[in-house]
């Protein structure tokens, strides 16, 4: 039986995989290219908590070669499938503080929007040991940021269900990585940002609000958040529109 966090985590995406991969936001390239600049290229990068495969791909089309690592095997279904025609890209089921993965055979582990679902300590020992000398290890969340306007109004309608079961709701992003930040194993650690906006039409909005682990699945709950982020699209939409304002934080760090 997987420990108490990794059957958490099992649970909070248990039946997301799809609308999972279609709603979820992406990373700026720019993103891509700092994370893997002045790494040998082709990098071997193991992408730990690698969902439906949304950051392996963008790492394959950076020319990276790369191992997928979720313990959800949904989520792997699922990203097997869209990443089929990427021979550059494998998946494998494994946790982030068991990857599976041998001593010293990554230049770089990268966790997105995934690294407050592990055991922290345990993560980072791993991530250092397979890292090689010189290797890098990265986590990167997009953030949403306060606007005063539609992106205020899905926090407040979506996020304020979060706080029982997605760490990350409850955590503000100065501390996300502060792991990282102490860790003897890691040094010269790094804080890039970057503006990542996501821009849907009302469908986006509710996959990209249901796709989240803390939106509730319980009525009368759901139709009633549901219900108050419509109203909130047709308050902010233009031209059947609204964006969401984000910013992608990338934290890198080399090994010690």
């Amino acid at each position: 039986m997987p420990p108490d966090d990794e059957r958490t985590t099992l649970r909070a995406f248990d039946g997301l995989a799809a609308i999972y991969d279609r709603h979820r936001p992406r990373y700026p390239p720019a993103i891509f290219e700092r994370m893997l600049a002045g790494l040998p290229s082709p990098a071997d990068v193991a992408d730990v908590g690698c969902g439906t495969g949304i950051s392996a791909r963008a790492l394959a089309e950076h020319s990276a070669r790369v191992v997928g690592i979720d313990p959800g095997e949904d989520m792997l279904t699922r990203a097997r499938e869209r990443c089929a025609t990427w021979p550059t890209i494998r998946f494998q089921r494994g946790t982030a503080e068991a990857t599976g993965l041998d001593d010293a055979s990554m230049d770089l582990v990268l966790a997105a929007q995934a690294f407050h679902w592990f055991d922290h300590d345990k993560a980072l020992r791993e991530f250092h040991r397979v890292l090689r000398p010189g290797g890098r290890c990265a986590m990167l969340w997009n953030l949403r940021v306060n606007d005063g306007g539609f992106t205020d109004r899905y926090n407040r309608i979506v996020v304020s269900a979060a706080e029982h079961l997605d760490p990350s709701a409850r955590s503000g992003r100065d501390v996300l990585a502060e792991p990282l930040h102490r860790s003897q194993l890691f040094r010269d650690v790094e804080v890039i940002t970057v503006p990542s906006p996501q821009t849907l039409d009302e469908a986006g909005i509710v996959g990209r609000a249901t796709s989240a682990s803390y939106f509730p699945r319980e009525e009368p709950e759901r139709s009633s958040r549901l219900a108050a982020l419509r109203d909130a699209f047709a308050e902010h939409a233009t031209n059947g529109f609204v964006t969401l304002r984000q910013d992608a934080q990338l934290t890198i760090a080399t090994k010690a």
